[in-house]
């Protein structure tokens, strides 16, 4: 009937889209929230009694961690997992001992506690308010996601890719700690550094990629709300003072180099110069570019590239280091 509702859950389909699911209940709003809280994933490790300094010193991500009398957490705390997902690790412990609530000064549960520093699994900040949403999204924020954020690559510059490190720092690493999807492309250049010529063209196809950084009009479903109405509180939460994060980056590798011809080699591209390819790392999927090196056009493929037009999932890691050549060049 109408109207439809359909929820988009973590299932994904071949192609790295979110399945649709139908809604089937009676309309009406406890039946709706319902049926929203069943689609909620299960992002919360349980740590044992002695787990808790080696879950918070486990990842480079800070973590927030309930403590409570209850087997499992509620949907409260779920809902929370969800929203800080890929930014904040969540675990939560039952019966803690004692001698946990004594360190980390809680007097009772349930409680939440927030190690912004995993080198420092001693330091916690505890909180103090009321067990709602956005008043525990607000502390999360501030205590974990805004004093662990570190300074990135400049996400409108366009830097060389030469080693795994450097296609991790300029386009892994960026999409695994957005809170949006983000594409990475990927410009196969030739450079030749003795050649003035070279030079040029390759400073040339350079300001294409910078061109398509300017001008890229993808939005994320965040951006896209205007912030109006309801959502006010929302935005402060995940704007804390600080512009989005595009979602689109660029980088380049001397498609000369053994870096070019590891990254032809790994998503099948052609040998003709310059040519770029799109990646996905979240979704693990890329699409060659097929078109003429042109800012204009690149920018058009980079939309459809964003919306799943083409990408296909890789069948490797996404790895550049110990990739075979393409060929040997004579």
């Amino acid at each position: 009937g109408f109207p439809t509702l359909k929820a988009f859950g973590e299932k994904r389909s071949k192609r790295g889209r979110r399945r649709a699911v139908d809604y089937q209940g009676a309309r009406k709003a406890s039946a709706m929230a319902a049926f929203a809280r069943s689609l909620l994933p299960s992002l919360s490790t349980r740590l044992g009694a002695d787990g808790l300094e080696a879950f918070v010193a486990g990842a480079a991500l800070p973590a927030a961690v309930l403590l409570t009398e209850r087997a499992k957490p509620g949907d409260l705390w779920r809902g929370l997992a969800a929203r800080f997902d890929r930014r904040v690790r969540f675990a939560h412990m039952a019966a803690p001992a004692g001698q946990v609530l004594r360190r980390l000064g809680i007097d009772r549960l349930p409680a939440v506690a927030v190690f912004a520093d995993p080198a420092d699994p001693g330091a916690a900040q505890v909180y103090a308010g009321e067990p709602k949403h956005l008043p525990l999204a607000r502390f999360i924020h501030a205590a974990a996601v805004a004093r662990s954020a570190q300074p990135g690559p400049d996400p409108l510059a366009v830097q060389q890719i030469e080693t795994q490190a450097d296609l991790e720092r300029l386009c892994i690493a960026p999409a695994e700690a957005s809170p949006v999807p983000v594409l990475c492309i990927i410009g196969v250049v030739a450079l030749e550094p003795a050649f003035a010529e070279s030079r040029a063209e390759h400073a040339r196809a350079v300001a294409v990629l910078e061109s398509v950084l300017r001008g890229q009009q993808l939005r994320s479903p965040h951006a896209a709300t205007g912030g109006s109405g309801d959502d006010d509180d929302d935005d402060e939460i995940e704007a804390a003072g600080s512009a989005p994060s595009p979602p689109l980056r660029a980088a380049w590798v001397n498609g000369l180099g053994a870096a070019g011809q590891q990254v032809r080699a790994l998503f099948g591209l052609s040998d003709d110069l310059p040519t770029a390819v799109a990646v996905s790392p979240r979704k693990r999927a890329a699409a060659p570019y097929r078109g003429s090196f042109a800012s204009a056009d690149m920018l058009a493929w980079a939309e459809q590239c964003y919306g799943g037009r083409g990408m296909r999932r890789l069948a490797s890691e996404l790895r550049i280091a110990d990739a075979a050549p393409a060929h040997d060049e004579l």
